[in-house]
């Protein structure tokens, strides 16, 4: 998919529709093929071939790549106040620490399944003109009109053309990505979809939302999570490219929706979707990675989510280099409901859980001795699909273990609530961090809860409970985790890079939601809520989209590089009780579980320091990534520019990234990065090296002094190996840190080594 060298859009076209006539052998035909021709910010089209007919195509002289187009998933209040980020600052009442204004020109837009326009955070009141930079429509169709949008909500555009189209056998995936969504699958929720960019799914509304949304008081999920729900740049304009259906989100249409919004003068792009982390990894056939490539050359700042694959390596996705890739963390809330049984004893459990039981208390049995007739007592311990008798579970609270290969916790709700139960106390040491929603009165508890219940049942004849609607509890120690579902490198693309780049807030994230489609059927008497508590990357990507919104307002010149390194080099790896960030059993992390860290929009606002990239860097990925000169002519539009003649993988290390990762280090090897002062103009910064165990570290200049004459500083960091490693869980990798200091403003650079030989 290459650039578009200037050349006119009727020109483009023309030449799609010939290069389709020769494959498919009529003009005809060729136009009935035809899909969608991308023509306003680079060069391609998609249509419905054969194999054959692919292959045709791929063989004339300048095309870069041909490839099926597939179906990609959606990685689906408190963050904000957890991030420490004020709600009068990101309106925009005070200035930032650089004295600048936050103003309100910014425009994020945000590929997912639409937007429902009606939310309250869509609310334009006091904001100004929309921006005239902005080339955008708002189009109209099913029950969406040009009175939808607004001053705040300044685009819509949808795209259904390319759902019908994938030719990848493996293309259908599910819209939602298993655990991390708060078993949200498995709620019976009719879904329609429209065709228009109206939201049917509700994952575009809490992703735009969250990235850009007005301030609310009084928002909650049913009471839960109370408080303000705002975006991180709730000034911001939203642009919504609806690419996604309940089937996934193709390429073409990504493609399509890449192609508008460049042209449409978006400053910041959101995609919290991608592919699968099994499929292999191929620049030239990942419509998210040539769309991204495309709006970083126009300087549009690109955030994606890692993927929902994880705690296992290698399973991050969206990393190539120009994009920022966001991996998801937890906050410090969670949602209190309590057992407390008729010996008065009481157990704390999670749940998202609002439901009240109608007596104070109910007789309490446990699955695995209320079996029904030829089931075994650990399936119905388990409480597993038709393993109940009903008759004993009428009318009582059941608990019930939970197995890791087991079905949800929500679907064994609504078995129990089937077989005539009130309720359900399910005993599970896993997740503990993203309580579910059920389909009756219901709560989570550790395994040594559910030891001293089960003893109470079996102590008695008349063992009785009650389970407590959910409270929202905050300050909980130690917070952030990383999540479990969140993908961990090393990046599959290369190892030279690291990824993810970074965590944010993705774990029981309250944002705007559809109306055709609640997230859970409300209480009796009351409306559906238009939010929801969900969980996943895709939660987490919008955090740090808000932010780099944020920082594009109130550093207008910066470039997408510079935004992108503030944001990684000012993150923290400390959590809200002192210790190095732990992933959610309590172990130690490392750089492929957080990236540079947890998100910290305050001091990304001002980081003193820079790795500011030029755009013919990413050119020079390509070249060190193997591609030849001719294909990355064609994808980038320029013709002149060359390879170095030594181009090789190991030298994507020397690319100017805010973090330093060397997959095969030999004894001993020097990498170079330049640092640009956006800070104050004299200002000096002294080198900290925390080395990598068995890896001596040595930095050229140790101290870096800026002026006006002197705004930017190389510097040559050496790396070598003193001690081979013991094995690690991810082949030697080692893990140490470079950091810079002017006293006021830090910044730090993780060092990711796998020493090979001394």
């Amino acid at each position: 998919m290459g650039s578009s060298g200037g050349m006119a859009k009727s020109y483009l076209r023309y030449s799609h529709l010939q290069m389709l006539v020769s494959a498919v052998g009529s003009s005809k035909v060729a136009r009935k093929s035809l899909i969608y021709s991308y023509t306003r910010s680079f060069n391609g089209f998609s249509a419905v071939l054969s194999e054959q007919q692919a292959q045709v195509i791929a063989s004339m002289p300048g095309v870069v790549s041909v490839f099926p187009s597939r179906m990609h998933k959606l990685h689906t209040t408190r963050s904000w106040d957890f991030l420490q980020l004020e709600a009068d600052y990101a309106e925009g009442c005070h200035e930032s620490t650089l004295h600048a204004p936050v103003t309100s020109d910014v425009i994020i837009g945000l590929l997912d399944t639409g937007v429902w326009p009606e939310l309250e955070s869509f609310n334009d009141e006091g904001m100004g003109p929309i921006p005239p930079k902005w080339k955008g429509k708002c189009v109209e169709g099913e029950n969406f009109n040009s009175s939808n949008c607004n001053r705040k909500l300044i685009g819509a555009r949808y795209y259904g053309d390319g759902f019908t189209m994938s030719m990848d056998p493996e293309a259908n995936f599910p819209i939602y990505d298993g655990p991390s969504t708060n078993d949200l699958n498995d709620l019976p929720r009719p879904i329609r979809t429209y065709g228009s960019a109206r939201d049917s799914l509700g994952h575009g509304s809490h992703t735009s939302t969250t990235a850009g949304g007005r301030l609310v008081d009084n928002a909650s999920y049913y009471g839960l999570a109370k408080g303000v729900a705002r975006g991180g740049a709730p000034l911001s304009r939203i642009a919504a490219y609806k690419v996604c259906s309940e089937d996934g989100c193709s390429d073409a249409n990504i493609l399509a929706a890449f192609d508008d919004a460049i042209n449409d003068g978006v400053d910041v792009l959101s995609l919290s979707l991608g592919a699968p982390s099994f499929y292999g990894p191929n620049l030239l056939k990942d419509g998210i990675a040539i769309g991204a490539f495309h709006a970083v050359q126009n300087n549009i700042v690109v955030v994606c989510s890692a993927g929902n694959d994880g705690p296992y390596s290698y399973t991050v996705v969206n990393s190539a280099p120009w994009i920022l890739t966001v991996a998801a963390s937890t906050v410090d809330r969670f949602f209190d409901s309590k057992v407390v049984l008729g010996n008065d004893k009481t157990f704390d459990g999670q749940a998202l859980n609002y439901l009240n039981l109608s007596k104070s208390s109910y007789p309490i049995v446990f699955g695995g001795d209320i079996a029904a007739a030829g089931v075994s007592n650990i399936s119905a311990g388990r409480c597993t699909s038709d393993s109940l008798n009903e008759t004993e579970a009428t009318g009582k609270i059941v608990l019930c273990l939970q197995a890791e290969a087991d079905q949800s916790r929500n679907s064994k709700s609504s078995f129990i609530k089937s077989a005539g139960g009130v309720g359900m106390i399910i005993v599970d040491d896993t997740n503990t961090y993203m309580p579910s929603i059920y389909a009756l009165p219901a709560t989570q508890v550790s395994q040594a809860s559910g030891t001293e219940i089960l003893d109470y049942i079996r102590s008695t004849t008349e063992a009785t409970a009650t389970i407590l609607p959910a409270e929202t509890v905050v300050g909980f120690k130690p917070s952030p985790v990383v999540a479990k579902f969140s993908a961990r490198g090393p990046n599959t693309l290369t190892e030279n890079i690291l990824k993810p780049d970074i965590i944010a807030p993705g774990v029981n994230i309250l944002a705007g939601w559809t109306q055709e489609s609640p997230y859970s059927d409300p209480p009796p008497g009351d409306s559906p809520s238009p939010y929801a508590i969900i969980s996943g990357t895709s939660m987490a990507c919008p955090h740090v989209s808000g932010i780099a919104a944020l920082l594009r307002s109130v550093n207008p010149k910066w470039s997408a590089s510079a935004i992108k390194s503030a944001l990684m080099t000012t993150a923290t790896t400390m959590d809200n009780a002192n210790g190095h960030i732990t992933n959610d059993t309590g172990s130690s992390t490392t750089a492929f579980d957080l990236g540079t860290g947890e998100l910290n929009p305050v001091k990304a606002l001002n980081p003193g320091l820079v790795y500011e990239s030029d755009p013919k860097d990413n050119f020079l990925f390509l070249c060190y990534f193997g591609y030849n000169q001719t294909q990355i002519g064609s994808i980038s539009g320029n013709k002149s520019f060359v390879c170095p003649p030594d181009s090789k993988p190991e030298l994507i290390s020397d690319l100017n990234y805010p973090s330093i990762a060397i997959s095969k280090l030999n004894g001993t090897r020097s990498v170079v990065r330049t640092l640009m002062n956006v800070g104050p103009i004299d200002s000096i910064y002294t080198a900290t090296v925390m080395p990598p165990p068995g890896v001596d570290v040595e930095v050229s200049p140790e101290k870096l002094v800026f002026s006006a004459s002197q705004k930017s500083i190389s510097i040559n960091v050496q790396l070598k190996v003193t001690a081979t490693p013991s094995p690690s869980s991810v082949k030697n990798y080692v893990f140490g840190s470079l950091s810079f200091s002017d006293g006021t403003r830090s910044l730090v650079t993780p060092l990711v080594v796998n020493p090979v030989s001394v």
